[in-house]
C-alpha cells in the first residue's frame, strides 16, 4: 500500500490523475467517501472506477452480520477492521493514537494492503457459491 501525504499531494498531483484515467477498477472501503474526497481535491473522473467496494460487498454477502448492532442498533459490523478481523489474518493495528505523522501514513498504507486482501477473500467466497 501506498499512502499520499497531504503535503506531497500537489507534486503528485499528474501521478494519481494518472493512474485514476487509466485504471479498469478501485478497490475500495466506503468508497464514496474515497471518491467524494478526491473530487474535493480536484481529481477528474475518479467516480467512474468507483466498482470494487468491500464494504459493500460483505453487505451484499452477509446482510444479518453486516446490519446494525450493539446499543440503539446505530453501529454496524462492516469497518474495515471488523472484516479484517474476519477474513485476514492481521493483527489489530487500528490505533489512532499517533505518535508521528509518520505512523498515520503507515496506517493508511495498510489499510490499502488489507482492503486489497479482504477484496481477494470476499471474491473468491463468491465465486464459491
Amino acid at each position: 500500500g501506498v499512502a499520499v501525504p497531504d503535503y506531497c499531494r500537489e507534486p503528485m498531483r499528474s501521478i494519481v490523475q494518472e493512474l485514476l484515467d487509466n485504471v479498469k477498477g478501485i478497490v475500495t472501503q466506503n468508497g464514496q467517501y474515497d471518491f467524494w474526497r478526491l473530487a474535493e481535491y480536484g481529481f477528474r473522473n475518479a467516480d467512474t472506477h468507483w466498482t470494487n467496494d468491500v464494504m459493500l460487498m460483505w453487505h451484499a454477502q452477509e446482510p444479518l452480520i453486516a446490519g446494525k448492532g450493539g446499543k440503539g442498533g446505530r453501529r454496524t459490523e462492516k469497518s474495515l477492521r471488523f472484516l479484517a478481523s474476519l477474513l485476514t489474518w492481521e493483527p489489530f493495528y487500528k490505533d489512532y493514537n499517533f505518535a508521528s505523522p509518520e505512523e498515520e501514513w503507515t496506517l493508511n498504507a495498510k489499510d490499502a494492503r488489507v482492503t486489497l486482501e479482504i477484496f481477494d477473500k470476499l471474491t473468491m467466497e463468491l465465486c464459491a457459491r
